[in-house]
């Protein structure tokens, strides 16, 4: 598929979501409250692992829950390090060695980025979490993909974020914004994370 195709795919699974207002607002309730919001993170696990441009249905919480609590555990894994680096070096104000040191740790978050997103698809889809740290296997699968269509890939998603998290620091109202429309992200971004881990099998 193209990247068109696969993000125009990713967003019509997402507008699905208003056909069920039930599971929409329960997603939206579950987002805002923290460690509930697993379930939300969970929900795209099983979007992953269906495999299909069908929502699944809303159920099995706790299921959800510890669904959602592994990719949280492979994401802190793999960025606790580049991002306690820069939340260190960013509170001591500025000079010459710790802006190298500020860079390394950015290069370093997006190096880690660029593994941790289709890890974290190798896992699910081969349900073994240790998958989510098969460098040989992760390295294989980006081979595969393309690695110029993989990265623009991997940008336009990090655009979405910066922009939902731009609407989320929105005076009074963004908090409220940005949970309407996390439920939409978490599909979106689900979906999108499976078709471009899928162009390495076609």
């Amino acid at each position: 598929m193209k990247l068109e195709e696969i993000f125009s795919d990713s967003f019509e699974m997402a507008k699905k979501l208003v056909d069920d207002f039930g599971r929409f607002l329960l997603l939206i309730v579950f987002g805002m409250i923290p460690i509930l919001d697993f379930i939300v993170i969970g929900y795209g696990y099983k979007i992953i692992r269906s495999g299909k441009n069908e929502l699944p249905e809303l159920n099995n919480y706790f299921d959800l829950f510890i669904s959602g609590l592994k990719i949280v555990v492979v994401a802190i894994i793999y960025f606790i390090i580049p991002i306690s680096i820069i939340f260190t070096t960013s509170g001591l104000g500025l000079s010459f060695i710790l802006a190298p040191i500020m860079f390394i740790a950015i290069s370093l978050l997006f190096l880690m980025a660029i593994v941790a997103a289709i890890g974290i698809v190798h896992m699910i889809v081969n349900e073994n979490f240790t998958k989510a740290f098969a460098l040989g296997e992760i390295m294989e699968i980006i081979s595969r993909i393309g690695w110029s269509k993989y990265i623009l890939w991997l940008l336009v998603i990090f655009a979405i974020s910066l922009f939902l998290s731009a609407i989320q620091s929105i005076p009074y109202i963004g908090w409220l914004i940005a949970g309407i429309l996390s439920p939409f992200y978490t599909v979106f971004i689900a979906r999108a994370s499976y078709l471009i881990y899928m162009e390495a099998y076609d």
